[in-house]
């Protein structure tokens, strides 16, 4: 089944890519697991991208994933703080 995906994933993910980083879409794994696996500069990244427009909220599954996920993550809606969450800006 296919997911939802924010309008603004494509653009961010092309950045990445522009930048020289790998990108893996997680968003279809389901279960709450962020949308993104960021490679940059020999370090992982677990990006949520939500949308800059609308008021947005984790599902029940992001809630509980973000909650109880040990290690690095972050939720992004625009390119620039992609950008900052690599250490680029």
């Amino acid at each position: 089944m296919r997911k939802r995906v924010d309008e603004n994933q494509r653009e961010i993910i092309n950045l990445f890519k522009q930048i020289g980083a790998g990108v893996v879409v997680l968003s279809d794994i389901g279960n709450g697991v962020t949308d993104l696996l960021i490679g940059y500069q020999g370090k992982n990244y677990l990006i949520e991208i939500k949308n800059p427009v609308r008021k947005w909220k984790y599902t029940n599954k992001q809630k509980i994933w973000h909650e109880y996920w040990p290690g690095q993550k972050a939720t992004i809606t625009t390119k620039e703080e992609a950008l900052k969450i690599l250490g680029i800006i």
